[in-house]
């Protein structure tokens, strides 16, 4: 008899040929913690082993092109504590291990940062106000099962086309920067221009796209730490990381008033949702159905896990977070292929953010924009492949998935996700694309 359990995903777990295979949960054995935690089921640890690898580290580093910029100006703006948000980000991590089993990246909300930053928040109550509001709204829709609903009613071309988008974006972000600046390619030292010879010049820039490029069908090749490595390297070199200063990490509880939760909510959680709900949970299900086979995660799980995080850690200095299916592509493109990559990543934030604390805020936005802007790019290169699946075979759901990713670069998820529901509906009508294909018509 199936599970009702509103975390279990009534499927096969296993992996691919090869490799130690999870027995389902619902067929096999109907204890809860199995079905809850995939840690407790059947050859988890097995699974686990054969993962201990480089190339595991080396996809754990793939998505700090996202995580670091966020996370340092938000600290830089007086609205986290870089250390304290680092030790929730690893504890967020691990925990997520626990009922995720691939290797979906932690990430800062990025609406609510960029509201934030723009100055629309006007503290760091007002910021968890925001990520409280998105988070009770996910673990609502992911344990009530209104989620699967939300899954059914959205066409699989829309989430494809702002999943496209979404990818466009941040190669676009990776190689220019935002405003002209901060990109692999255009850095900062010349807003709107290039610097072609330095340490983090556009020559360099280059040269690690082009070994992303060469090293594509390589995935035990550990590229991101390679590369990640050489940037640590040049910003210790030049001196831009200065002296560490005061180490350690102060934790302390606060909660935000009713009057911070209201606006946050209405400022940051808002506009937000539709981004953690389209892109968060539904289009990084799918793109886990697509990268593993056997193992994806549902919506229901992913909304689960979004929103008792954020309810769990948003309290003690973490930053708004969800698992963002840019993180996904980015942390499986560069060689993670299980949960033994967050389980990397989880203890060296956790560690280093112990240690260190704040410390390393001035390391992190330091470091040379030819390393954070390669990653980001390729992390979208790889989220746009992932797009040519599932739901876009027919032209109308072509032209649906292409509008889409217009708007969704033009404007935003919300806008993009309006776009695509609006010329469906109107191929609906029109009857656009529900007509035999030459090809149907001769295999009758």
């Amino acid at each position: 008899m199936a599970s009702t359990n509103l975390l279990d995903d009534s499927r096969d777990v296993g992996v691919d040929s090869g490799e130690p295979r999870f027995t389902n949960p619902a067929e096999d054995d109907s204890h809860t913690l199995q079905r809850v935690f995939v840690v407790a089921r059947p050859q988890w640890r097995s699974l686990a082993r054969h993962h201990v690898r480089l190339q595991e580290l080396s996809g754990a580093l793939g998505d700090l092109g996202s995580f670091i910029p966020y996370t340092v100006n938000l600290a830089n703006k007086g609205f986290v504590d870089f250390g304290a948000a680092l030790v929730m980000a690893g504890l967020y991590n691990l925990l997520t291990v626990l009922w995720l089993d691939v290797p979906v990246a932690v990430q800062p909300m990025h609406t609510i940062a960029a509201v934030a930053l723009s100055g629309n928040l006007s503290g760091p109550g007002e910021l968890m106000g925001a990520g409280l509001f998105v988070g009770a709204c996910a673990l609502l829709l992911g344990a009530s099962g209104l989620i699967d609903r939300v899954r059914r009613f959205v066409p699989l071309a829309v989430v494809r086309g702002i999943q496209l988008g979404l990818g466009l974006g941040l190669i676009t972000k990776g190689l220019l920067g935002k405003k002209g600046k901060g990109g692999a390619i255009v850095g900062w030292g010349a807003p709107g221009g290039i610097v072609w010879f330095a340490w983090d010049g556009a020559l360099v820039g280059v040269l690690i796209v082009a070994f992303f490029f060469a090293t594509q069908h390589r995935p035990a090749v550990p590229t991101a730490l390679l590369v990640f490595g050489y940037g640590l390297v040049v910003t210790i070199a030049q001196g831009d990381a200065g002296s560490l200063g005061h180490l350690g990490v102060t934790l302390k509880a606060s909660a935000p008033t009713a009057h911070e939760f209201a606006r946050g909510a209405f400022e940051g959680g808002l506009p937000q949702l539709p981004l953690t709900l389209l892109n968060s949970v539904v289009a990084l299900s799918l793109l886990s159905k697509d990268l593993f086979p056997g193992r994806a995660c549902s919506e229901r799980r992913v909304a689960c896990s979004v929103g008792a995080l954020n309810l769990g850690l948003l309290w003690f200095g973490a930053v708004p977070s969800c698992h963002g299916a840019g993180g996904l592509a980015a942390q499986h493109r560069f060689g993670a292929r299980s949960s033994v990559s967050m389980l990397f990543l989880g203890a060296l934030k956790l560690l280093t953010g112990l240690l260190f604390g704040s410390a390393l805020s001035k390391l992190c936005t330091s470091l040379p924009h030819a390393v954070l802007g390669s990653l980001l790019a390729f992390s979208g290169l790889e989220l746009a492949m992932s797009c040519a699946g599932e739901g876009v075979r027919r032209a109308d759901q072509r032209v649906v998935m292409l509008a889409t990713a217009g708007a969704e670069m033009a404007f935003k998820s919300g806008v993009a996700f309006c776009v695509g529901m609006g010329i469906t509906a109107i191929f609906h009508f029109t009857k656009y694309g529900q007509q035999p294909t030459p090809q149907q018509l001769e295999s009758k």
